[in-house]
Order: C-alpha cells, then structure tokens, then sequence
C-alpha cells in the first residue's frame, strides 16, 4: 500500500480525538492494509497519534513500555473492529486506551 507519510502525519493531526466508529469504510480498510503491508509503519503511526493526543490532552511527555504496547494491542483491535464494521455498544477512542478491563466488559477480548 503505497502511502504519503505527510498525508497520514496530517489526518492524524486533524483527527487525535476520532473514535472507531467514526471511521468510514474506506479509512478502516487504508489502515488494514497497512497493517497487513507494513506492520512497522502501521504502529509507528498509530504510536504518533497516541503520542501527539496525550501531549495536547495531558501533557504527557514521557511513555512506559507497557503503556505504549497496550496501546498498540488496543490500536490494532480497533481498526479491525471499525474495518469488519463490527457495532459495538461503545464507541472508542482511536488514539487513546481505554484499558483491558473495558474491552473485557464489552466482551473484545478474553
């Protein structure tokens, strides 16, 4: 999947507070592909909205390991959900986590 990293850096930028629900079929899909075509690039971005939304939210300037790969877990479901078009009872936030105890009560995840 060719991609224009400036492209993307800017839908990022103008969409930090998005929600899985409100991405159209064709943005779930660009995503999925690149998740299947280049997984580095397709966290790399993923990580950079999380980064650039809790710096505006919470100025938050320094991430743990773990904070960062459960977001990356968390990413990585929601764009397969938004991609399968999968209506859920909540809608979550694309570039935030919501935590494993809220994906369990809303039975995504074991």
């Amino acid at each position: 999947m060719a991609m224009d990293t400036e492209e993307e850096l800017a839908w990022i930028r103008n969409n930090l507070d998005i929600e899985h629900r409100q991405l159209s079929r064709e943005q779930a899909t660009r995503w999925l592909e690149l998740l299947l075509a280049d997984r580095k690039n397709f966290y790399v971005l993923g990580l950079m909205g999380f980064i650039l939304k809790r710096r505006r939210d919470a100025q938050q300037v320094q991430f743990s390991n773990e904070e960062l790969s459960s977001f990356c877990g968390e990413f990585m479901l929601k764009i397969r959900l938004a991609a399968r078009r999968r209506r859920t009872a909540v809608s979550l936030p694309l570039f935030d986590l919501v935590g494993r105890r809220t994906l369990r009560s809303y039975d995504l995840i074991d």
